[in-house]
């Protein structure tokens, strides 16, 4: 079936599928495809028989997809419950109420993460991390002073069980915040070096080198929560002038991630460049892929790249 030729496509979610995102983004496109298409009255045969031909089997398989259009399903209000579109409006969801996190729940992040306990404490310390029960589970949570956007993950290391149409995830970003913009932005102000890094996870690791190399008084940590995301105008414009390195995902979203992020921050007058992790290996011989594999590198990996003393810009 042609995306052109469908009826009954709303504006919106018809430039969406006219425009697929980078592969880091596809569960979210397909969330909000699948909702806006079965709320307009598709049934899932035809969500599927649309929608399949937008995404690579290889890394969205029919099983997933399917999930999530069941998902939209099952959630489809029925005639007698649908809400009355002339009356009151439900109040839009908050975020989750955040914690100062304790001694033992820093601990238990270092353990798990494998992050040093310094580094942990020192993201604590700034206001970036914070302790919340999120989907029913005991979590620690990034969030910066705006709270506009958050990211969390469980205390214990799990996935967070599949619900609704959520498949089981490392990582939840909760109702009531966004996705589109960076963690940190506030917490930096007057710092000039900047380390950039994607996610959750490498947000506390690249704190730990901050610790480790005394630049806590010059540098500061931003988070892009996703690949697949651009870095919102106002916040590029925050960023104007400033030293960034980028230590990208060693997969396919993360580089292409750090080539749309770079292009961007050069336009605002910033020095950029980017740490390469390919080659490098961890404790038991397995590649490092990100910033938080990164801090349990093989020692003679770390003493043959002379690069990894200084990382911070």
């Amino acid at each position: 079936m042609s995306v052109v030729a469908a009826p009954g496509i709303p504006g919106a979610t018809l430039r969406k599928l006219q425009s697929p995102p980078p592969v880091g983004s596809r569960h979210a496109h397909a969330r909000d495809v699948s909702f806006a298409l079965v709320g307009a009255g598709w049934d899932e045969p035809s969500v599927f028989a649309l929608m399949r031909p937008l995404y690579d089997r290889g890394s969205f398989p029919d099983g997933e997809l399917r999930w999530i259009i069941r998902g939209a399903v099952r959630r489809r209000p029925s005639p007698e419950t649908a809400r009355d579109p002339h009356a009151e409006q439900p109040a839009a969801k908050k975020p989750p109420e955040l914690r100062r996190p304790s001694d033992a729940n820093l601990k238990r992040i270092s353990e798990v993460r494998g992050i040093g306990i310094e580094g942990v404490r020192l993201c604590a310390e700034r206001g970036l991390l914070w302790r919340a029960d999120i989907c029913g589970h005991p979590s620690w949570v990034v969030a910066d002073a705006t709270r506009r956007g958050m990211q969390a993950r469980r205390l214990d290391g799990r996935p967070y069980p599949a619900v609704g149409g959520l498949c089981e995830r490392k990582a939840h970003n909760p109702s009531g915040t966004s996705t589109r913009h960076p963690v940190g932005l506030p917490e930096a102000a007057g710092k000039g070096s900047i380390l950039l890094v994607e996610g959750s996870a490498d947000f506390v690791a690249a704190h730990h080198l901050l610790w480790c190399e005394e630049r806590e008084g010059d540098a500061a940590v931003v988070c892009m929560l996703g690949a697949g995301l651009a870095i919102p105008a106002a916040d590029l414009a925050a960023l104007s002038g400033r030293r960034v390195r980028m230590v990208p995902h060693l997969d396919a979203g993360g580089m292409r991630a750090c080539g749309r992020w770079c292009g961007q921050l050069r336009e605002v007058g910033c020095g950029v460049d980017a740490f390469s992790l390919d080659g490098l290996r961890k404790l038991d011989g397995t590649p490092v892929c990100d910033l938080n594999d990164l801090l349990l590198i093989h020692p003679d990996d770390f003493e043959m790249h002379r690069a990894l003393w200084s990382l911070v810009p």
